[in-house]
């Protein structure tokens, strides 16, 4: 939040919070990739702002998907993306401008690509 004046997406800061604790995303793996082929998955604009009104199953899929996300980011760019997407957070007009800005995808390229990446990573 600091990096980012305060302008830090949810999902970021949860990702970001999980991935730093050491949590990964094998255990969700397969049930995240069958909610996005099946269109059913929230979008990453949809989980910026808080998620205080989040039922338990979409909170639980939230969490999920945002540590999905962030490790998709990390492995496709290290940590450096990450480093980029915060520094962009601060001046860009929204989240997903900085997000292409730092690592050139949008928020459906981020979704298919986090799938994509689970699927490789975790699912066979």
């Amino acid at each position: 939040a600091q990096k980012t004046r305060g302008k830090a997406p949810t999902w970021l800061q949860e990702g970001l919070a999980q991935w730093m604790e050491g949590r990964r995303s094998a255990g969700y793996a397969a049930s995240l990739v069958q909610i996005y082929d099946k269109s059913a998955a929230p979008s990453f604009a949809t989980m910026e702002g808080s998620w205080m009104s989040l039922s338990g199953d979409s909170v639980t899929y939230a969490y999920a998907w945002a540590l999905a996300a962030v490790e998709e980011i990390i492995n496709a760019g290290g940590m450096g993306d990450i480093e980029r997407l915060l520094d962009r957070i601060a001046t860009e007009p929204s989240t997903e401008t900085a997000l292409r800005e730092s690592t050139r995808m949008d928020y459906a390229d981020l979704a298919q690509e986090t799938a994509n990446y689970l699927r490789h990573e975790y699912t066979r």
